[in-house]
């Protein structure tokens, strides 16, 4: 799942896999993930990078 989403998120933003991993890893949104908070971790990658491209503004 985290590959799929750092992917994503690399395509979305035209971002190297880098970039995308390290925003991913440092954002809200992984801790939320590894924590399994309220099945956010069943959702869809896409809407899960939608969730973090807001959750970072």
């Amino acid at each position: 799942m985290e590959e799929r989403i750092i992917a994503y998120l690399a395509q979305v933003k035209d971002w190297s896999l880098e970039q995308a991993m390290d925003t991913y890893y440092h954002s809200r949104l992984a801790d939320k993930i590894h924590e399994g908070k309220n099945g956010i971790q069943y959702l869809d990658y896409k809407v899960l990078v939608q969730i973090l491209l807001d959750m970072e503004k």
